[in-house]
This record gives structure tokens, sequence and C-alpha cells, in this order.
């Protein structure tokens, strides 16, 4: 029994980790056949046929997001709905191209949606697919560097710089970068910049935890949708302070050893916050430790796509068999 994965290249490439992490845990979990723009075998939008060649038999198809595979790869799927098989989708910014992600839904049929985010199960629930699964986000174990661990930084933000979306973010990183005794290390987004322009930190994901890494606390804002974005397990990972506002839901494990950071705060109180944290890093390395570990363990790419693939299959109720301890 196989796992179609219909991807492309670029989404692995050009969207790491966020696609790529959960791709990985898959194909350690399971036996994934990666199909789309850029993978062996590419026949564009005609799946019935491309499942009739595969080496074995589908139980299981699992789309990437279809915003992504359109507007990277120019890949637009359409022909799932004359396939006979179970069909997950990704669904990542439930809250932008709501219309696009549920034409795409209902054209091909989709079975289950796989959301990050609980918040976005209104939005979601519209689009007519009769199941909906959660999948936070994913770290790969192999890649976070082990201790100990040279951090040259006071405090580290990556992620894009879009005042729309991430205001506050926006505000932390202007009144970080105005305090001139602080070491202050800033990691773009891939997706937002010219490649060229980029460190080499923000395009390979080895180099992109232990920038993290690098620094005693890491920023991790929830943007205006307050949502449990990845940055916050992946600094808390390295063993690096998160700082920032609280999501709706979702880090459970690591909120209450946040440096927590509020919009309504002036400027004063966010450095003085921040400063206290550095003072208390050191003190506070055994318990940093012990829940980086935690935070592993639970968003380790594989242990998430076991517990994905249980999840889908007691949606489907048997039409997907599957068990913990792998496919039966």
């Amino acid at each position: 029994m196989s796992i179609l994965y219909i991807t492309s290249d670029s989404i692995q490439t050009m969207m790491p980790p966020v696609c790529s992490e959960i791709f990985d845990g898959l194909r350690q979990v399971a036996d994934v056949i990666p199909y789309g723009p850029g993978f062996p075998g590419f026949e564009g939008d005609r799946f019935p046929e491309v499942i009739g060649k595969c080496p074995s038999r589908i139980e299981l198809v699992i789309v990437d997001e279809n915003t992504l595979l359109e507007s990277l790869s120019g890949f637009r799927v359409s022909s799932l709905a004359a396939v006979d098989i179970p069909k997950a989708h990704f669904v990542g910014d439930y809250h932008s191209a709501i219309a696009q992600r549920r034409d795409f839904c209902q054209r091909n049929r989709i079975d289950v949606i796989i959301t990050r985010y609980e918040a976005g199960l209104p939005v979601l629930r519209t689009f007519g697919v009769p199941h909906i699964v959660h999948c936070p986000h994913t770290l790969n174990p192999d890649e976070i560097p082990a201790p100990p661990i040279e951090r040259p930084y006071d405090v580290v933000v990556s992620g894009a710089m879009l005042p729309g979306v991430y205001p506050f973010r926006v505000r932390l990183y202007r009144l970080l970068s105005r305090c001139r005794d602080l070491r202050v290390l800033r990691i773009p987004h891939p997706g937002y910049c010219d490649l060229a322009d980029l460190p080499p930190e923000a395009l390979v994901r080895e180099r992109y935890y232990a920038a993290i890494a690098s620094a005693r606390i890491g920023i991790s804002t929830a943007s205006i949708y307050k949502l449990p974005l990845r940055k916050y397990p992946e600094i808390a990972a390295c063993g690096t302070i998160v700082a920032g506002d609280l999501p709706e839901h979702g880090i459970e494990l690591i909120r209450d050893d946040m440096i927590v950071l509020e919009p309504e705060m002036p400027d004063e109180e966010i450095i003085a916050s921040l400063r206290r944290g550095l003072g208390y890093f050191e003190v506070n390395a055994p318990q940093r430790a012990e829940l980086a570990q935690h935070v592993i363990s639970y968003y380790a790419h594989t242990a998430v796509a076991r517990r994905l693939l249980r999840d889908i299959a007691r949606c489907l109720a048997g039409a997907f068999p599957w068990d913990e301890e792998g496919r039966t």
C-alpha cells in the first residue's frame, strides 16, 4: 500500500521547512510516492492514468497546498474527482485565497482537509469537505543543533516583515534595532525576498536552525490572526527563549516558559522584559534543555506524520487502513 503525495520540487526547495518536513516525515513512516513538477514520471493533471501506473496500490492521495502548487509551479490540479481513492489536502493560510481553496476542494472532491490552525475551522467548514484533521508544524530533530551551542547574538528575529500581517513583529524589530548594545540577528523569509539578497541561513534548513540557536532569545509573534506559527516550537527546540505575544491556542508546551510581550506594552517595558530574560538565560539552562526535548519529541516530523495518518484513518473509517506501528 502506498500514498501518492502531490507536490513539486519548487515547494520542497523554496518553502523550507514549512512543507518539506512533513513530507520527509511521511516518507519515513509510510511508502510515499511523490508526484508533481520536478519529480520523475510527471505527466501533468492526468491522475486516473498516473495512479494506474504506480508500482504499488495507492490507498491515499495527499495534495500539498494548491495555492503553492499553482503559484510556484504553475500546476493546477483538476482531475482528482475521477479518482475513487481517499484524498486529503493541506490548507495552510486558511484566511487567504478562500474562494480559490474552496474551489479546489470541491472541484477535486477532497475527503479530508489537513490544517495547521484550529482557528481556521469556522472557515474550513464552509468548504463542504467531510472531514478536517489538525496537523501542527513539524521539526526535524536531526537538523537541530545539539548542545553545547555558541550564542553570539542576544536576539534573533526571523520571517517576513509585513506590517499588515505581522505589525507586532515589525515593531519589535524596529525597537531592537535602536538598542545598539543588543546584538540582533535578522533572518528574512525566502518567500518574500529576492533569493540573491538572502543570507545563506534563510535558505538551508540546517543553517537556519543553527542561526536560531545562535541567539539567546527568539522573537515569535502570532500575527493579526493570533496563530501558533512555526517559530514558537522551532525557537524553543533550539534551547532559545521564546519572546512574543500568545496565540489563542496550540503552544501549550511552550507558553509557561515564554517571555510574554503584548502589543499594548510600552517600548520601555518590552525592552526591560527582554533584558531580564537575557539576565536569567544561564540560570534557567536546565529548564530550557528539558523544554527543548519535550518540544522536539512532540513536534518531530515522524511523530507528527504518524499522528496525522492515524487521524486520517479514523476519519475514513477503514477506507484507509493504518495503525500507529505502520500500514495494515
